[in-house]
C-alpha cells in the first residue's frame, strides 16, 4: 500500500505541471492577441496618407518636409490642385544639430517664382510680402506649416510658402512631388523629392490624370 501511495502522490504534481503548461500557453496565447489587437488599434489613428520627405545637410536635418493638400481661397469648394499661379505652403522642420546658428537663405523650385516665410494667418490669402531668410538657432528646431506641435503648444506661428506656381509645371495634384532645393549659408544645400499631401477629405480630393489632358477636365 505504501508503494501504490508513492506512486499515487508522484502522479498528481506530474498532472498539476502539465495543467499549469497549459494555462501558461493559453494565456500567453491571450497576450499575443490582446498586443496585436492594440497595435491594429493604433494603425487606425488618423495619419496622413503620405509621409513627408526628409534630408541632411551639414549640420542641419529637414524632417516632414511636405506641401499641404490644395486649399485655395476664393476658388470652388473641393478644390483638387495647385494651378499656375497659385502659392503653396509647406510643412517642416528644420532640426540644427550643430554649435553655432545657421540662416536658411534660399528655397528655390523649377516650378515656383519665389518663396517667403509669412505668418500662418495669412496663408491662403494672397501674399504680398514676407522673410526671404529665416534664422536656426544652434541645436535648436524650427517648425514651419506644422498644425499640431504637441498637446498644449497650438500650431507653427509661420508658414514657409513657395510663391507662383508657374505656366511650364502644369498643375500640381496630390500625391505627386516636386523638387525643391533648401540652401543655408553655413551648412549648404540639398534638394528633396518633396510630395504633396492629400486631402483630408478624399471624396473632395484628385489625383493627376494618367495621360495628357489638364487639371479640370
Amino acid at each position: 500500500m505504501k508503494a501504490v501511495s508513492e506512486q499515487s502522490g508522484t502522479g498528481h504534481p506530474s498532472t498539476g505541471r502539465r495543467l499549469s503548461i497549459a494555462a501558461a500557453l493559453v494565456a500567453a496565447a491571450v497576450s499575443l492577441t490582446s498586443c496585436a489587437v492594440g497595435q491594429h488599434a493604433a494603425t487606425a489613428i488618423d495619419r496622413p496618407a503620405i509621409a513627408g520627405t526628409s534630408g541632411v545637410v551639414g549640420s542641419i536635418s529637414l524632417q516632414n518636409v511636405s506641401i499641404q493638400a490644395p486649399s485655395i481661397s476664393g476658388r470652388e469648394t473641393g478644390t483638387k490642385f495647385y494651378a499656375t499661379g497659385d502659392d503653396a505652403p509647406m510643412s517642416l522642420t528644420i532640426i540644427n544639430n550643430g554649435h553655432t546658428a545657421d540662416t536658411l537663405t534660399s528655397v528655390t523650385s523649377a516650378g515656383f517664382t519665389s518663396w517667403a516665410v509669412v505668418d500662418t494667418t495669412l496663408v491662403g490669402k494672397p501674399i504680398t510680402a514676407g522673410a526671404t531668410t529665416e534664422v536656426i538657432d544652434a541645436n535648436e528646431s524650427l517648425a514651419l506649416g506644422v498644425g499640431d506641435l504637441g498637446v498644449g503648444t497650438g500650431s507653427s506661428a509661420s508658414t514657409l510658402v513657395l510663391r507662383g506656381l508657374t505656366a511650364a509645371a502644369k498643375s500640381l495634384y496630390p500625391g505627386t512631388t516636386i523638387d525643391v532645393t533648401f540652401t543655408f549659408a553655413t551648412a549648404g544645400s540639398v534638394t528633396l523629392h518633396v510630395p504633396v499631401d492629400l486631402s483630408k477629405s478624399p471624396t473632395t480630393g484628385s489625383i493627376a490624370p494618367i495621360s495628357g489632358g489638364e487639371a479640370g477636365a
